[in-house]
């Protein structure tokens, strides 16, 4: 608890140093993010709040209130060189590091008008939605987005055509960590293409062997990403985001897991939004690599189920419905309906029976400046 408060006052103590800065600097800016929710989960046997909620890594406990992001953020630029840094609360982890206070800390040197070096604490590149909710259509994030890694901490080259085509090449640490606890370099390349109403981006992702990735040890990880978008009119819009996974298990079979996710944006009118996703998420051995913290409830049952019968393979089918509307406040509410569906009974219900669904319901505010 020391650890936090010190961790804390740190942190707002190098805000105000920032504000008081900024203020007799027109180059730098201030943003913020703020995402506070409250989802309610069909599956909750007990009602008591705090329930983690399975395949939910961005809205995870159910029947309570929970703050999800509330980051500030400074950028601007000196010269050539631009520079961010994003502080959040509500991430700071039970050991209290301040290390984990900071979500993105990063320098993008302008080489010239196409090139550029980015290096330092970053969010990751892969797929189509993103850590913020503010940048996305639904609320709730993707099967195959939560399997993605989150942040890197790393080097980047990056280019830019000026005329629509951009590459950028990625030189990590270990997946979602500061220091990597293997010789082995996670590598990561970016192609992306964007003119008019279309937009592609294709990635590649390769890691080798580690420890941290999983508990018995694997052989390196490779990621294929692809999402193609198009925006019909300024009402309608629609994309396709597709994710491949391998993961060589040492001493076993190699794990693989797929996404294939498609996505409906209606803009009513200036206030009103609606999102449509459907899902289809795919995966075998998964829990051999102990990836991700929801493997067990995708190949085997839940915790709050009396069987205890594990599975290979399964096949998870997730529709997801999402209404916004926007309080012309640089603020939103998010209504969210979410039905995941298994081929197996990977779940719990409210009972502690084996279920092969799960409904969530979610209301969300969301703030950005």
């Amino acid at each position: 608890m020391l650890k936090k408060t010190k961790a804390s006052v740190l942190a707002f103590g190098m805000l105000l140093t920032a504000s008081a800065f900024a203020h007799h600097h027109d180059d730098m800016k201030i943003s913020a993010n703020f995402d506070m929710n409250y989802t309610h989960w069909s599956n909750g046997g007990s009602g008591n709040s705090g329930e983690a909620i399975p395949n939910h890594m961005h809205n995870t406990n159910a029947n309570e209130l929970n703050i999800q992001l509330a980051e500030i953020a400074l950028s601007g630029s000196h010269k050539s060189l631009d520079y961010w840094v994003s502080f959040d609360a509500a991430q700071l982890s039970a050991d209290g590091e301040f290390s984990n206070f900071i979500t993105e800390a990063y320098l993008t040197q302008n080489i010239n008008d196409q090139f550029s070096v980015t290096a330092g604490r970053f969010y990751g590149n892969l797929g189509f939605e993103s850590i913020r909710a503010k940048d996305n259509w639904n609320y709730s994030r993707s099967l195959g987005f939560q399997y993605n890694p989150f942040w890197h901490q790393g080097v980047a080259a990056n280019y830019d055509s000026g005329q629509g085509f951009a590459a950028s090449v990625f030189a990590y640490n270990e997946i979602n960590g500061v220091d990597s606890d293997t010789e082995h370099k996670s590598y990561s390349v970016q192609l992306s293409y964007a003119r008019d109403n279309f937009a592609a981006t294709y990635n590649y992702y390769t890691r080798g062997a580690g420890e941290s990735f999983q508990a018995q040890g694997n052989d390196g990880l490779e990621i294929h990403d692809l999402s193609v978008r198009y925006d019909f009119n300024e009402q309608f819009s629609a994309a396709i985001n597709y994710i491949m996974t391998e993961a060589a298990v040492n001493g076993g079979d190699d794990a693989e897991w797929s996404s294939l996710a498609a996505y409906v944006h209606y803009q009513a009118n200036e206030r009103w939004d609606f999102n449509l996703r459907y899902e289809m998420f795919e995966a075998e051995n998964l829990a051999a690599t102990g990836a991700g913290t929801f493997a067990d409830n995708v190949f085997s049952r839940n915790a709050a189920s009396t069987q205890t019968t594990a599975f290979t393979k399964n096949k998870i089918n997730s529709i997801t419905l999402t209404a916004g509307y926007d309080l012309m406040n640089n603020s939103k509410l998010m209504l969210e309906y979410r039905m995941d569906k298994s081929d197996e009974e990977i779940w719990g219900d409210e009972d502690g029976n084996a279920d092969d669904s799960q409904n969530t319901i979610a209301l969300a505010w969301v703030f950005s400046i």
